[in-house]
């Protein structure tokens, strides 16, 4: 056997937490997945525009990690997404002040903002962010 037949490509990898968690749902039953593992799981429903599944991936991940930071942040965009803005709002304020050198809360917290409507909010929160990662200018 070739040594690269034997190696797992993160693509594949995220294949396979997602046909497990897949599994999960449809035997309703409950499997662990770690921190890690649930960010890859919601991040394919964001990006594959299944916000409802997304949301469900966050509650199953905040049961077996209440106070995983990562996994509340992605609560936080899953419900800006859907439009539940000042949900979002409360979470990533409390985010915040957890982690407050954190550039992409206070990006979530400029989005937020500006969907909101409150757009001088909005460009305090990018401009920290900025300050706090001037390398991701974009």
């Amino acid at each position: 056997m070739r040594p690269e037949e034997n190696t797992f490509y993160p693509g594949e990898e995220a294949d396979f937490i997602v046909r497990r968690f897949e599994e999960m749902r449809r035997k309703k039953t409950r499997y662990y997945f770690d921190v890690h593992e649930f960010e890859d799981i919601i991040d394919y429903y964001i990006d594959s525009d299944k916000l409802s599944t997304a949301l469900e991936a966050v509650k199953c991940g905040l049961i077996q990690h209440p106070d995983s930071f990562a996994i509340q942040l992605r609560e936080a965009q899953v419900l800006m997404d859907r439009g539940k803005v000042s949900r979002s709002l409360a979470i990533l304020k409390k985010l915040s002040l957890l982690e407050s050198s954190n550039h992409e809360v206070f990006i979530s917290l400029g989005t937020a903002y500006s969907l909101s409507g409150n757009f001088s909010e909005a460009i305090n929160n990018f401009d920290y962010a900025l300050s706090l990662n001037p390398a991701e200018k974009d």
